[in-house]
C-alpha cells in the first residue's frame, strides 16, 4: 500500500499483519519495523536478550569459573537482561519517581553486588524478564487477534502493563527502604555491631526483600489467564482489562458489534475508577460470564502469590536480620518461594475449563 510521509515522498511496502492498518509512529519509524521484530507475536530482540542473559547466568552457576570470571559473567547477564530497567530507574529517580518496581529491583541488584551476592543481583533482572516476557507474549497474541477481529490498530503499544506490580511497589518499596534504614541505624547504634556491619545487614535485607518471586509470578499468572481465555474466544486487551473485569460488579453496557474478515466480534469498553480504560473482545456474547470467572481466578492467583511471598519473606527476613539464619539459607528459601508461586501461577491455565 502507498503511504505519504511528512517529507511528502512516497513509500511503497506491504505489511501482512492481520487486521493491521499501516501507519507511522511519532518518531517517524514505520509500524512494520515493529512487526519485523516479531515472530508469531514474540519480541525477537527481547527473546535473544533473555536467552543470552539466562545462558550466561546458567554458565556462571554450572561452569568451574574463577571468582573474577564468574563475577564478570554475572554482571554481563544482569546488564543484558536489565540495562533498560536500570535506565528507567535512573530516569524516574531524576523525576523524583522512586516508588516503583524498577527502582526497587535496581536498588536491590546494586546492593547485592555491593555485598558480593552476584548471583542474586543477576537473578533479580533475569527472573523479572522471564515473567514480563511471558505476559508480553500473551498480550501481543491477544491484541493481534483483536486487530484481526475488529480491524483496529491495537498492536503498537509495546509496553507490558504491570499495573498490579506497579501499585504493589508504590506501597512495598517505601516500606522496605524505611525498614532498611532503620535496621542500619538500630544495629549501628546498638553497640553490638559496627556501623559497617549494620549497613551490611541492611543491604542484605534489601537484597532479600526484593520481590523476585512476585515480579515473575504475577505476570505469569496474567499470562496464563489471558492465554486460557483466548482459547475460549475471549480476548483481553491487556492486564488492565483483566483487573477491571475481575472487580466489576455492575452489568457491563451493551457491546459494540464489529465485523471484520468474515467474523463478528463483540467489543466491551472497560474503565476503572481512575479512568484507565481497556477493552474486552468476545467472539460470542454468551461467553461473558466465563470471561469474568477467568478474570477473577487470574487475579486471585496473583494475589495468592503476593501474600504467600510476603509472609515467607517476612519470616526469613526476621531470622536473617537477627542472625539466626545465614544469608545462603535466606537466598535458598527465596528461590523455593519463587518456584512455588510460579507453579501456582500455572493454575490460571486451567481457568477456562470451568464452565
Amino acid at each position: 500500500m502507498s503511504h505519504q510521509h511528512e517529507e511528502t515522498h512516497l513509500h511503497e511496502h506491504e505489511c501482512d499483519a492481520p487486521g493491521h492498518a499501516h501507519h507511522h509512529h511519532e518518531d517517524g519509524s514505520c509500524c512494520c519495523e515493529q512487526h519485523a521484530k516479531e515472530f508469531h507475536g514474540i519480541d525477537k530482540p527481547m527473546l535473544v536478550r533473555l536467552i543470552v542473559s539466562a545462558a550466561l547466568y546458567a554458565s556462571a552457576l554450572l561452569l568451574p569459573l574463577s571468582e573474577t570470571a564468574e563475577m564478570i559473567v554475572l554482571i554481563a547477564s544482569a546488564l543484558i537482561a536489565g540495562y533498560d530497567i536500570l535506565w528507567s530507574a535512573l530516569k524516574n529517580l531524576v523525576h523524583a519517581k522512586v516508588f516503583d518496581e524498577y527502582f526497587l529491583m535496581s536498588f536491590a541488584a546494586v546492593a547485592a553486588f555491593v555485598i558480593g551476592e552476584y548471583e542474586e543481583a543477576a537473578a533479580v533482572f533475569v527472573l523479572y524478564r522471564i515473567g514480563a516476557f511471558c505476559q508480553s507474549y500473551a498480550i501481543r497474541h491477544s491484541r493481534r487477534t483483536i486487530a484481526h477481529l475488529t480491524g483496529e490498530e491495537s498492536l503498537d503499544d509495546d509496553k507490558v502493563n504491570n499495573r498490579f506490580i506497579a501499585r504493589f511497589a508504590k506501597i512495598y518499596t517505601p516500606v522496605i527502604l524505611v525498614l532498611a534504614v532503620l535496621i542500619a541505624v538500630a544495629l549501628g547504634a546498638s553497640g553490638r555491631f559496627t556501623w559497617r556491619e549494620g549497613i551490611y545487614r541492611a543491604l542484605t535485607f534489601l537484597v532479600l526483600a526484593c520481590p523476585c518471586a512476585i515480579v515473575i509470578s504475577v505476570p505469569l499468572a496474567y499470562f496464563a489467564g489471558i492465554g486460557a481465555a483466548s482459547k475460549k474466544g475471549i480476548f483481553f486487551h491487556d492486564s488492565v482489562a483483566v483487573d477491571v473485569l475481575a472487580q466489576q460488579d455492575a452489568p457491563l453496557p451493551p457491546p459494540t458489534q464489529k465485523s471484520q474478515n468474515g467474523e463478528t466480534a463483540y467489543v466491551y469498553p472497560l474503565s476503572d475508577r481512575t479512568g484507565e480504560s481497556s477493552r474486552l473482545v468476545l467472539r460470542e456474547t454468551e461467553s461473558l460470564p466465563l470471561a469474568q470467572r477467568i478474570a477473577r481466578k487470574t487475579r486471585t492467583v496473583a494475589l495468592e502469590n503476593v501474600w504467600f511471598t510476603i509472609v515467607i519473606k517476612l519470616a526469613v527476613l526476621v531470622l536473617s536480620v537477627l542472625g539466626i539464619s545465614a544469608l545462603w539459607f535466606a537466598v535458598f528459601a527465596d528461590s523455593g518461594v519463587t518456584v512455588l508461586v510460579v507453579l501456582n501461577s500455572l493454575r490460571a491455565f486451567h481457568t477456562g475449563k470451568v464452565e
